[in-house]
Parts: C-alpha cells; sequence; structure tokens
C-alpha cells in the first residue's frame, strides 16, 4: 500500500544532448532565480557609492559578482564583493573618474550648442549626439573588460570602443532592453524609490554584464 521513496537512487540528470537555450530565455530564468541577489547587491551597491569616489570601484565590483552569477558560479556577496572592488580598486576609480569628466563635457557642450540653435551649431549637435550614442554603447563593455584583469584603462576603452561599433546590432539590443527597464521604473512613479533602492541599479548591471560577457567569450576577450 505505502510505498517508500529511495532518496539514494540517482535522478534523470541532465541531459547533454538537451537544446541550449537561446541567451535572453536564459537570462530571465538567472534573473528570477536570483532575484533576491540582486536586491542585495542592489543595496550594497549604493552603500558602497555613498562616497562618491568610490562609484567606479564599485561598479567594478558589482560587476566580478554578476558575472559569476551569470556563470552560475556560487558566491559569498558581501565577502566576494569587498575582494573584488578592492582588487579593481584603482582601474575602477580611473574609468569612473573618466566617465564623470566625460559626460560632463558632452552634456554642457549639448547644453551651449542647443542655447546657440543655429545651421552649424544644429550640424555639430547632431555630431555631439553620435559620439553621445557611441559612448554609451562602450559602458556595456568597459568594466567586463576592467575586470578581466588583462587590459590597462587605455586598452579597456579602445576595446570598448571597438566592440561597440563590431557588435553594433547587439549592443544596442542591450541599451534597448535596458531603456525599457528605465521606462518601466518611471512609469510606475509611486514605486521609484523603492525601485531604485532595491533594484535599479543591479538590474541593469546585470543585463549588461549577462550579454557583455557572451560577446567577450566570442572574441576571447575574458
Amino acid at each position: 500500500m505505502f510505498r517508500f521513496i529511495n532518496y539514494e537512487k540517482p535522478g534523470k540528470g541532465i541531459d547533454p544532448n538537451a537544446p541550449k537555450k537561446r541567451p535572453f530565455f536564459l537570462f530571465l530564468e538567472l534573473f528570477c532565480r536570483k532575484l533576491f541577489t540582486i536586491m542585495q547587491m542592489n543595496v550594497v551597491y549604493l552603500i558602497c557609492c555613498i562616497p562618491i569616489i568610490t562609484i567606479g570601484p564599485a561598479t567594478a565590483a558589482m560587476t566580478f559578482i554578476f558575472r559569476e552569477v551569470s556563470e552560475e558560479r556560487p558566491i559569498f556577496l558581501w565577502n566576494d564583493f569587498r575582494k573584488a572592488m578592492k582588487r579593481h580598486f584603482k582601474q575602477g576609480f580611473f574609468v569612473g573618474l573618466i566617465n564623470a569628466i566625460l559626460w560632463f563635457m558632452l552634456i554642457l557642450d549639448g547644453l551651449i550648442l542647443y542655447s546657440r540653435l543655429s545651421v552649424f551649431t544644429m550640424i555639430i549637435l547632431g555630431l555631439l549626439g553620435i559620439i553621445s550614442i557611441v559612448f554609451l554603447m562602450m559602458q556595456i563593455y568597459l568594466y567586463p573588460l576592467l575586470i578581466t584583469g588583462r587590459y590597462t584603462v587605455l586598452d579597456i576603452y579602445k576595446n570598448a570602443f571597438l566592440l561597440a561599433l563590431s557588435k553594433i546590432y547587439q549592443t544596442l539590443g542591450i541599451l534597448f532592453i535596458i531603456g525599457l527597464v528605465s521606462w518601466a521604473l518611471y512609469s510606475v512613479a509611486f514605486l521609484s524609490l523603492f525601485l531604485l533602492a532595491f533594484f535599479y541599479f543591479a538590474t541593469v548591471n546585470f543585463i549588461s554584464v549577462f550579454f557583455a560577457d557572451r560577446i567577450l567569450k566570442q572574441f576571447n576577450m575574458r
């Protein structure tokens, strides 16, 4: 009447011939499984960014954590984050500083040109817009390249530029997904603070790292 379950009997396991999931569906599955880790990472990241000079190193450390998560390796979140932040502090600081300076210059120049509209300034403004889009695309690859420990800061920017252009459609696709997440944040204004505190920054980084890491593998740049 009663059957006892034999827990020592091996299960079916994973079929080695099973078709691999497409990256997007694998990302969704992994995101749902690691949602609590993403929430924790968002809080830790914000705390470590309170002294503004640590934004770059903290972003590098978060990128390292999500690279491990995307590879489904075990992590000890705070301990691994702290070690990665210390290991990549110097390069992370300089990349964060360069990014801040360049974004400040691009935005300031754009505002000045917009306030003095003419045919000439509209052409320059258009070129500035293209430069800004390319620089935004480069952001997808900067920190994944940084945490490899294989490149100088100059090499990181050069390789990020080349990857952004050589994988332009994939990179624009990643930015489109990030744009949808950002739009969703602002479309529910009453939850904006909650989402910023527990989801947004880590989610955006996780999206970037998951897809950028696969592109780096294609070029053997890991």
